[in-house]
């Protein structure tokens, strides 16, 4: 509409600013993307390294954790 608006018609100057309103919503909506995708790409990491770590914790203690019973040791006495 703007290119199609002559330069003195009443309208180009409201057309001028809603052009610019729309394109610096349009500059936050794609930061506000960008963000958002940035966080979920770091969410998704920070599982895939929380499920790596948990798995190499759980295989670790699996082949460390035999058996767990209390020690008993015999009292000292006369039969030693």
């Amino acid at each position: 509409m703007l290119k199609n608006t002559p330069r003195g018609h009443p309208d180009r100057l409201p057309l001028q600013m809603a052009l610019t309103e729309l394109e610096t919503l349009a500059e936050k909506l794609n930061e506000r993307k960008r963000d958002a995708d940035q966080r979920c790409e770091i969410k998704q990491i920070a599982k895939a390294i929380n499920e790596r770590y948990l798995n190499k914790a759980v295989s670790a203690c699996a082949n460390e954790l035999l058996l767990s019973e209390p020690l008993i040791t015999n009292p000292p006495g006369p039969w030693r």
